[in-house]
């Protein structure tokens, strides 16, 4: 029996990487990029809801911006 990947698992970890916040910074700046990722590491929350609490993105916004997919292939 060989080993199977836990695709759910993966995406639910790579969904709330802290890394992914780079990808916001070309539109909102490194300090509020890192004031969103301090706040979700913080609040043990998602970027998504950090960007979103603190009013930085729209939902739209963070979603076209943090495109994991894109980020790891050239």
């Amino acid at each position: 029996m060989g080993m199977e990947l836990d695709r759910d698992r993966i995406r639910e970890n790579v969904a709330n990487s802290l890394m992914l916040v780079t990808a916001l910074t070309p539109k909102i700046g490194y300090d509020k990029a890192a004031e969103i990722a301090h706040k979700a590491h913080h609040d043990h929350s998602s970027l998504r809801a950090a960007a979103l609490k603190l009013g930085y993105l729209t939902e739209k916004e963070f979603d076209e911006l943090v495109r994991p997919e894109k980020m790891t292939h050239s």
